[in-house]
Order: C-alpha cells, then structure tokens, then sequence
C-alpha cells in the first residue's frame, strides 16, 4: 500500500489549498523572503545529491542533451500552455501571465519531479520503508503552501500529476530498482540534483533555465551511464 506517497499527495493538496487561503494575510514581503529561503533550499538540496556522483561525465552529457531535447521539444512551453487552460476552466478567469505559469510550472516540477520523490516512491514499494517520500511530504506541504501564497488554490491541482507519476513509479518499482546498481542510483539522484539546482536558481532569478527542459534528462542518465561505464 503507498501509503507515504498518499500521504504526500495530500500534503501537496492541503498546502495549496490553506496557502490560498492564508493569500491576502501574509505580507508581500513575507512571501518574497520564503519565496528566496525555498530557491537556497533547493540550491541545497541539489548540491547535497550532486556530490555523490559516480560518473560526473555521463551525468553532465546526460543534462546537456536531455536539454537540447527538452528546448527542441519544447516542454516548457506545451505543459504551461496545458495548465494555463486548466486554470481558466476551473477558475474560470482570464489567462494567466507568463510570470504567474513561471512560477506554477517550476513548483510543478520541484513536487512531480524531484530525485527525492522518484526514489522515495520506488523505495516504498520495493523495501517498504516510507521515510524518503514521507520528509518529502512535510518539505511540500511548507513549499506549496508559500507558493500558494503567490499562486493562489490552483497550486492544489499540482497534486493530480505527481500522484499519477508517483504511483506508476510505486506499482512499476519491483521491475525497476533490481536492474538498478548503486553506482547507478547515484548518478540518477545526481541528475534529479541538478535540476534542483536549476529549480533553486530560478527561483532566486539567477538563471532562466526552465527545469521543465530538463526532464529527458532524468531517461537519458540511464542509457548514458551504461554505455559511458563500457566505453571508459
């Protein structure tokens, strides 16, 4: 039973929904300066799971054309523009801007697609053992509850994609993590670091870099890892 996935599903949900809520009581400056503390969060976290690398050269090879692919794809843009009439269908107002869906889509990826959650819901399942995902959940209630300070009740919706990422990872775990090696798993968690860091940057506007672009990245790392450990 998923239970830790679940319960992060529902941090994520509550988050939002009490974050918009507590929208016009906290101070303009308030959300600015959580807003700042969640980048270096992520810029610390990301750091945190780079140093463990194993093959740094197949984890950089693997974010540069997991970005060329993410730019030519145009991910960022696709998934804003499907959001974007989500929001007007539910809220039942008038487009949002691009700063708004900037911000929407980077808190998209920081609670669907973070190192943290894949592996604590692929942890679950295979070990049993909930407690990766279930620190995930009290970091995302806090980070989506501020960000729906400035976003407002639709940063609840976000729960939707990352309980259907989540669980597909959980229910597919026991195919997956044996034909993962540690060496492997580190290099994964390398790459998840990575777009952390490009969440935390981005959210400190120290890069325009979407981690949208960069999610092929996240499939790539495991061909490149293969194929770099038997050529070098």
């Amino acid at each position: 039973m998923p239970l830790g996935v679940l319960t992060d599903n529902l941090m994520v949900a509550l988050g939002g929904i009490l974050g918009g809520i507590l929208k016009s009581r906290i101070s303009d400056k308030l959300k600015e300066n959580l807003n700042l503390a969640f980048g270096v969060a992520a810029l610390g976290i990301g750091i945190t799971l780079v140093v463990k690398v194993n093959l740094l050269g197949a984890v950089v090879l693997s974010l540069v054309f997991g970005v060329l692919i993410g730019s030519v794809l145009n991910l960022e843009e696709k998934i804003q523009a499907f959001f974007a009439k989500l929001n007007v269908k539910i809220l039942k107002k008038t487009k949002p801007g691009e700063a708004y869906m900037s911000q929407f889509t980077t808190l998209l990826v920081l609670c669907c697609c973070s190192g943290t959650g894949i592996l604590g819901s692929m942890s679950e399942a295979f070990t049993g053992d909930s407690t990766i995902i279930l620190c995930k959940a009290i970091l995302d209630f806090f980070t989506v509850m501020i960000f729906a300070t400035i976003l407002g009740k639709f940063s609840a919706i976000i729960a939707l994609p990352q309980m259907i990422i989540m669980l597909t990872l959980f229910f597919c775990a026991k195919l997956i993590m044996p034909e993962m090696s540690e060496e492997l798993i580190r290099d994964f968690s390398a790459v998840g670091g990575l777009i952390e860091m490009i969440i935390g940057l981005r959210i400190l506007r120290l890069s325009k870099l979407n981690a949208l672009d960069a999610l092929p990245a996240l499939i790539l790392i495991f061909p490149v890892s293969y194929l770099w450990q038997l050529i070098f």
